[in-house]
């Protein structure tokens, strides 16, 4: 592991303590707690961390795979897609608008920003 990733997944762990950290790359938050309008309250959520900070973050997975509260399929989502956590996975295809890391993480965008655009992406019901 990277002394970048080391320090990603420790800037990830101060909002969520118990991640999970698999294959060098993926990491787990589980429970996380949707906002309302879909059709679970809370999933597993995935996604990777680039192997290099001029890499953006792009994609994230759901389990199990979800609607929204009607039934409709979220815009720019394909399921089941299969992880190494197993099948039954939806993927969301999105990436941050801009992407500005700083060699010092706290100074730039970084994996605590992504995840943070992750909520945003799912606050717009489409």
């Amino acid at each position: 592991m990277t002394e970048r990733v080391h320090a990603e997944l420790a800037l990830l762990r101060r909002v969520h303590p118990g991640l999970e950290f698999f294959d060098n790359s993926w990491v787990r938050v589980a429970p996380y707690a949707l906002p309302k309008g879909w059709s679970a309250s809370d999933v597993a959520l995935a996604f990777c961390i680039p192997p290099s900070a001029a890499v953006q973050p792009y994609g994230f997975w759901i389990y199990p795979s979800i609607t929204l509260s009607g039934g409709a399929t979220p815009t720019n989502y394909s399921a089941p897609v299969e992880l190494p956590f197993g099948p039954g996975w939806g993927q969301f295809s999105w990436a941050p608008q801009a992407w500005r890391p700083h060699a010092q993480i706290e100074k730039g965008d970084n994996m605590l920003h992504f995840l943070r655009s992750i909520r945003d992406r799912l606050t717009d019901l489409q």
